[in-house]
């Protein structure tokens, strides 16, 4: 073989590999959600808790509820007990936390995680993936 032959096939082939690797990232990851509202749902206090069981990462529907449930439902000040009638109780893998699963054939699991001030009112709503 020439020599630049396997020089444009080794670049070749450190493109595709570095490709792959950004797909599967986070990175990849908001890429790929960016702006598909097909996958955007309203909050379904139901569908949020239907079936969902204490360790489970697959993919599922509460990461589409995201939205809706961050801008028109969870509001800060709100305390502990109103929040677990919407939601149901919490996972707590993290604190005061339910569990979202993989997003996208992602390879870790995101939480959303809500931090309390010391009168026990919501002070921060966080999307962590761990």
């Amino acid at each position: 073989m020439r020599l630049g032959y396997k020089i444009g096939l080794g670049i070749l082939t450190v493109i595709i590999v570095t490709m792959g690797l950004i797909w599967i990232s986070p990175i990849g990851q908001f890429i790929r959600s960016a702006d598909l509202e097909e996958d955007k749902r309203e909050f379904d206090k139901n569908l949020w808790t239907i079936n969902w069981e204490k360790g489970r990462n697959d993919e599922n529907d509460r990461h589409f509820m995201l939205i809706d449930l961050t801008e028109n439902h969870l509001k800060i000040g709100m305390d502990s007990v109103e929040i677990k009638k919407l939601l149901g109780e919490p996972e707590r893998d993290f604190g005061f936390s339910y569990n979202l699963g993989l997003y996208r054939s992602g390879f870790d699991p995101t939480f959303l995680i809500l931090e309390f001030d010391e009168k026990g009112k919501l002070k921060e709503i966080k999307i962590e993936t761990i």
